[in-house]
């Protein structure tokens, strides 16, 4: 799968995803792919929520797909693709997410 197909993949992936948030309160922000070397595709979502202590949490999506991905027992990532919610466009993975699967 090259990245344009792993992009609009995301995409369609975010668009269903946001509509599923909205209806439970639960607002998505961006979704990372990760594409394995062995062609599997591993998914996470950002999302912001209010907690019962009325705390704002956000889950990384960029953490939440590598959880799947190494849950997996996978050990070579091939791709990796971030997108915000609002703009569609890519998103650069945060600095700590880069030297985290780097070390």
């Amino acid at each position: 799968m090259d990245i344009l197909n792993l992009y609009e993949n995301a995409s369609g992936k975010l668009e269903n995803a946001s509509k599923t948030s909205f209806e439970i309160e639960n607002k998505i922000t961006s979704i990372t792919m990760i594409l394995s070397s062995k062609e599997q595709l591993y998914v996470g979502f950002n999302s912001k929520k209010i907690n019962q202590s009325l705390e704002t949490e956000d889950i990384s999506s960029e953490y939440m797909a590598l959880a799947e991905f190494l849950f997996a027992q996978e050990s070579a990532i091939d791709t990796i693709v971030t997108i915000d919610s609002e703009t569609l466009l890519p998103q650069n993975p945060s600095d700590d997410f880069i030297n985290m699967i780097l070390n």
